[in-house]
């Protein structure tokens, strides 16, 4: 008698235990669904500010005086929205273990994103003769050197609003465009900052020595 209690406390504990992993496989589909369509919004809208930033500039420039000071807050906004939802994406890939197509597809879509906004606000630069500054960081996420100066360069936008930081995967390679970025900026080393489009640094780099070059 003592024998069968036993093989049933064991088996119904077997029983428990496969609920429990099947339970935990479920939810963490369902939370990886939940990312998916969180990140995939975001994008969305973020591409539509772009768009609307765009045909805004074009119908300034045709009908009146271009407000260089609306375009400026429009897009410092626009790329500090981007570098969170980076921060975001990067954070769920790690932790995702479902839809890698579907990160995959979100990563390439932000990269665009993150190009687009970079090569707009390289314009606006030009055009209003702004004296503000952008970064293009690119990195490794399986860098630890990488992670150390993302985090150098997260202290630096806090405490200077002029700077945007554009954060690029050197190692994805599965869109031309951004392919094309790193040939043109002959990307071969992690993490690599180009400064303001002249000046390019390879290795970590201490905040204050970003702020030297900066100013």
């Amino acid at each position: 008698m003592k024998d069968i209690n036993t093989k049933k406390v064991f088996g119904l504990s077997i029983i428990f235990t496969t609920l429990i992993f099947v339970a935990g496989i479920f939810a963490g589909f369902g939370l990886d669904k939940l990312r998916t369509t969180d990140v995939f919004s975001d994008l969305q809208e973020s591409e539509l500010k772009a768009q609307s930033f765009a045909i805004e500039q074009e119908f300034l420039e045709k009908i009146s005086d271009y407000d260089c000071d609306l375009a400026t807050g429009r897009l410092s906004l626009m790329s500090k929205e981007l570098g969170t939802l980076g921060n975001n994406l990067i954070s769920y890939e790690k932790n995702s273990l479902f839809k890698k197509d579907d990160y995959d597809y979100l990563v390439r879509k932000y990269f665009l994103q993150e190009i687009r906004t970079y090569t707009l606000f390289e314009e606006l630069k030009k055009k209003c003769n702004l004296d503000n500054d952008l970064i293009l960081f690119f990195f490794d996420p399986e860098d630890d050197v990488s992670a150390r100066q993302g985090n150098v360069l997260d202290v630096l936008v806090e405490t200077n609003q002029n700077v945007s930081v554009f954060a690029l995967n050197a190692k994805y390679e599965k869109d031309p465009t951004l392919n094309t970025v790193k040939a043109y900026y002959n990307i071969s080393v992690t993490p690599t900052l180009i400064i303001n489009d002249k000046i390019k640094k390879e290795g970590l780099i201490g905040k204050e020595e970003i702020m030297e070059m900066l100013e």
